[in-house]
């Protein structure tokens, strides 16, 4: 091996990944989405305690609120629309009941990932 340049390595490989979970709260937490067409579909803002060096790549799904006991029949459907180092949004709307909101303090599981 000695100095034959191809058995040298300058690479360095990174990861960066956190896990999280915040709290969206009630359809009256998020904002409208006033697109034509759109019902009931609400934006939510999460912002990562420590800014990435660039973009992550992010997974979301929502968790139920801890305002609840026991399961409860709330679905929810989301789409992250937006992603930063500094965080991201999502749009969340409740499938089960159709333009219609929620009072639950809505939770949201994410990865976010370099």
């Amino acid at each position: 091996m000695g100095d034959c340049p191809h058995h040298r390595s300058t690479e360095e490989f990174i990861m960066e990944t956190i896990a999280g979970i915040a709290t969206l709260g009630s359809s009256a937490a998020g904002s409208l989405v006033p697109e034509g067409g759109t019902k009931g579909t609400y934006k939510y803002a999460v912002t990562f305690g420590t800014p990435f060096p660039k973009a992550p790549v992010v997974v979301a799904t929502p968790l139920q609120g801890t305002n609840y006991t026991g399961n409860i029949a709330d679905t929810f459907g989301i789409a992250v629309t937006a992603v930063t180092e500094k965080g991201f949004t999502v749009n969340v709307n409740r499938l089960d009941a159709l333009n219609g909101g929620w009072d639950q303090n809505l939770r949201l599981q994410y990865i976010a990932s370099l």
